[in-house]
């Protein structure tokens, strides 16, 4: 193993016990053609995707960036990554990289996503892909022009019981929605925040419990309930003293009619309460931490959804990435849905700090909350 620096277009290069030449050369190295050469950009959720890649037969662990050079070199020797680095551009420049899976604070996803892309580079981005409109466009269209794959990175889609709910929605078995619910409620303590600073800023987060946990609920609910038009949301700290929310309600409406009522917060513990609740003409859905059940609209009993049995949602998540690669196919999850997560959970916020509703689509630019001391200009931009 090696820590590589060095010009990616001139000379050779370290690469393990091997050497390699630059991108515009050739190189020598016992590369399996079949597998995806795979670098980790950010250690900490990264490290569960640098260990799903170093445990499948389908991709190579080449490199692991990481800001901590220490924890990028220990973490490289025990996974038997070939190189690690403090510098991620040292990585994407060492020319043996086919794709990158992003897993840094939130502010650094879009800068890093397109220096990848624009480098040739397949990219998995963590979510949410970024913390704003602005950067969200640049990223779609970047994806388009250099023709790389961009996948972000909402894993519970891969969950049984959010796949059943896309059917059972999607194949009219509940009628025309009505009205849905949804409370993410995922108590974070203090310490959460206290060990990582970047999680209570605007300027580094973006936001709070909707950027970071309920993201996944928001891009789920994009997902089976379509576009939304119209957002009246409510933002405030219950219990942790920072910048951003640690919880937010909203009342949604969907181009299709739909409404939703939606609730989550770091600040309270969760219950045996349904997290989803969907209403249609024919039937209801509930989904909670027993599974799915469904009752037809006259019906006196609750019929329970059978599900085929999950698995690592992270290790899937990795071979539909490797899949959309290999076989060209659209990403499994584009950014344009990672924009629309996005744009919901600003959304809320703007409605909140504005006190009325607002309607969507958002206009790139306006303010989403109020000028705080540390970030005045920058981070108060959606």
């Amino acid at each position: 193993m090696a820590c590589i620096s060095g010009s990616a277009d001139t000379g050779w290069r370290a690469v393990g016990n091997h050497f390699s030449a630059g991108r515009r050369g050739w190189r020598w190295k016992a590369f399996d053609l079949d597998k995806l050469r795979i670098g980790i950009i950010g250690l900490g959720r990264g490290r569960d995707h640098a260990r799903r890649v170093a445990e499948s037969p389908r991709c190579e662990l080449i490199g692991i960036a990481d800001i901590v050079e220490e924890a990028a070199q220990k973490a490289a020797e025990e996974l038997k990554a070939q190189a690690y680095y403090k510098d991620y551009r040292k990585l994407i420049r060492a020319g043996n990289l086919d794709a990158v899976i992003i897993s840094t604070p939130n502010h650094l996803h879009a800068p890093m996503s397109l220096a990848c892309m624009k480098a040739g580079l397949h990219v998995l981005v963590e979510k949410p892909m970024c913390n704003t409109l602005r950067e969200a466009d640049e990223m779609v269209r970047t994806a388009k022009r250099t023709k790389r794959k961009l996948l972000v990175g909402y894993n519970y889609r891969w969950r049984p019981a959010f796949q059943k709910t896309k059917e059972i929605i999607s194949t009219g078995q509940l009628g025309r929605l009505l009205y849905a619910n949804c409370v993410v409620k995922t108590w974070r303590a203090k310490s959460y925040y206290e060990r990582a600073a970047w999680r209570t800023k605007w300027a580094t987060q973006g936001g709070g419990v909707l950027m970071n946990q309920a993201t996944h609920h928001l891009d789920s609910l994009s997902w089976w309930m379509g576009e939304a038009k119209m957002v009246i949301g409510f933002c405030e700290n219950l219990y942790h003293d920072m910048e951003v929310e640690d919880t937010g309600s909203a009342f949604i409406k969907f181009k299709s009619g739909a409404t939703l009522n939606f609730m989550a917060s770091t600040a309270v513990e969760g219950s045996l309460a349904p997290a989803f609740e969907f209403n249609g003409t024919d039937a209801t859905l509930s989904f909670g931490p027993t599974g799915l059940v469904l009752k037809a609209k006259d019906a006196k009993e609750w019929t329970k959804v059978e599900l085929p049995e999950g698995g690592d949602t992270t290790g899937i998540q990795l071979d539909a990435f490797l899949d959309c690669i290999l076989n060209d196919s659209p990403s499994p999850v584009p950014p344009e849905d990672g924009r629309r997560a996005l744009e919901l959970s600003l959304a809320i916020y703007r409605s909140s700090f504005l006190g009325r509703p607002v309607t969507l689509p958002l206009r790139r630019g306006q303010r989403i909350h109020p000028p705080t001391r540390t970030a005045k200009r920058r981070s108060g931009r959606g």
